[in-house]
């Protein structure tokens, strides 16, 4: 199942190292993600350290582990999506990752309850994404 995921899966995945990482672990899953996505892991990485208890070198070795189960997709490549993507989010910090859902043709997997008030794409928690591969 191919699934873009926000910067908040990400950071939940470094802060809690449970069942997000499980997650993003998972075979059954192809994660993406727009790559300016590190760009905000570089903004919040003293916040996201201090919530972790990781070192800085410990919270880059763990991109650097996840980084090879996610493929970060340049905005050149979805940038064709973005004006209709902007006509359908609720919120513009989520018009990136929605106009890469309607690029690749995919869902998305944020615990953001606000992306459920567009119907153009759809979205997964982490609970609903846990369930729905129980069930495949």
């Amino acid at each position: 199942m191919l699934l873009v995921f926000d910067a908040n899966i990400l950071f939940s995945t470094l802060i809690t190292m449970s069942r997000t990482l499980e997650l993003m672990l998972n075979p059954k899953l192809e994660l993406v993600a727009p790559d300016f996505i590190l760009d905000e892991f570089m903004e919040h990485k003293d916040e996201i350290s201090l919530k972790s208890n990781l070192s800085y070198s410990q919270l880059l070795a763990s991109i650097i582990l996840l980084s090879n189960r996610v493929n970060f997709i340049s905005l050149d490549n979805y940038k064709d999506c973005l004006l209709e993507a902007a006509r359908v989010s609720p919120d513009k910090d989520d018009i990136d990752y929605i106009a890469l859902a309607i690029n690749l043709n995919c869902s998305i997997w944020s615990n953001d309850k606000g992306l459920k008030d567009q119907k153009r794409i759809s979205i997964y928690s982490t609970e609903e994404l846990q369930n729905y591969l129980k069930l495949v």
